[in-house]
């Protein structure tokens, strides 16, 4: 069989937002081109009854992978996938979305015309809600997408060229979609090729608190990757404060600059505050704290 992609999806526990998940793929055509790779992120789950609950949804043909460790992140789980991989292509997303009908043949259209070496960012839409969190965070998504910004809820690279940034980067541990955008644009020069109707639709958290919490645990996230890896690729150490700097500008030109109401662009600018906040904690704390308190960031 050619695989031209492998489809690599990691989940902690096997609830009802992931099996919707894995219930719209049952919706998708030309699911013999592809290899899905699912991965639990906890060693503590039971393979096998999730094994026969996906079965029970998908039928046989996929693959199952757990890792070796408790409560491990995202991050980890798609590299593990990645080395297990067999497509030219791999293709990263979360649970946390639903793709759209035509996101796997829009995939394999543009694939099937695509240079080996090359990256593909797809476009995230908000579901149907019109609530204030869900305006908000569409915008944003929105931005990300404009700049051609790597996000793993979205995102298609070259099996091969993944596979040497991981053991030439992170010594084939795993990567962050931060620490992949900051390789393949600043090391590598390559600007991935942005889809606009290779689409996917995320669901977002529904209360403000709900939303704070991970802004916060976002900012710890990116304020440690500035912290412990940017650095690396600086002839003068700055430790994550200068990409903090960096930041503070971007987020506040974000906020001063979105298509929102007034009162969401008050909402916008307290969050962006949150994720800042959390991204000094992030850089100026040790990591020994840090991975305490939010373990599922800092899994390698």
């Amino acid at each position: 069989m050619n695989i031209i992609c492998s489809i690599i999806i990691p989940f902690r526990v096997l609830n009802d937002s992931v099996t919707n998940f894995i219930k719209s793929f049952t919706e998708q055509n030309n699911l013999s081109d592809i290899e899905l790779i699912f991965v639990i992120g906890d060693c503590r789950e039971n393979y096998s009854e999730i094994r026969n609950k996906i079965e029970n949804v998908l039928g046989s043909d996929f693959t199952l992978l757990q890792d070796k460790v408790e409560g491990s992140g995202p991050s980890r789980c798609w590299c593990i996938g990645l080395k297990a991989a067999k497509g030219a292509f791999v293709s990263f997303i979360a649970t946390d979305t639903v793709v759209d009908k035509g996101w796997l043949s829009v995939l394999l259209s543009k694939l099937r015309l695509q240079k080996r070496g090359s990256c593909l960012v797809g476009n995230i839409a908000g579901t149907e809600s019109k609530d204030y969190l869900s305006v908000i965070e569409k915008a944003i998504d929105q931005r990300r997408f404009d700049s051609v910004i790597v996000d793993f809820r979205n995102f298609i690279g070259d099996r091969e060229l993944l596979l040497n940034i991981l053991n030439k980067y992170f010594s084939g541990k795993y990567f962050s979609d931060v620490e992949l955008d900051f390789v393949l644009k600043s090391q590598l020069k390559i600007v991935p090729i942005r889809v606009p109707e290779l689409m996917i639709y995320n669901r977002y958290p529904d209360t403000l608190s709900a939303s704070v919490q991970r802004k916060f645990k976002h900012g710890i996230g990116y304020g440690r990757i500035c912290k412990i890896f940017i650095d690396k690729f600086r002839s003068i150490r700055t430790y994550g404060l200068y990409e903090f700097f960096i930041a503070t500008g971007i987020l506040c030109s974000e906020t001063w600059h979105a298509k929102l109401s007034y009162d969401n662009i008050i909402i916008l600018a307290f969050l962006n505050m949150i994720f800042l906040s959390g991204m000094f904690f992030g850089v100026v704390l040790p990591s020994i704290f840090t991975r305490k308190y939010y373990r599922f960031h800092f899994d390698e």
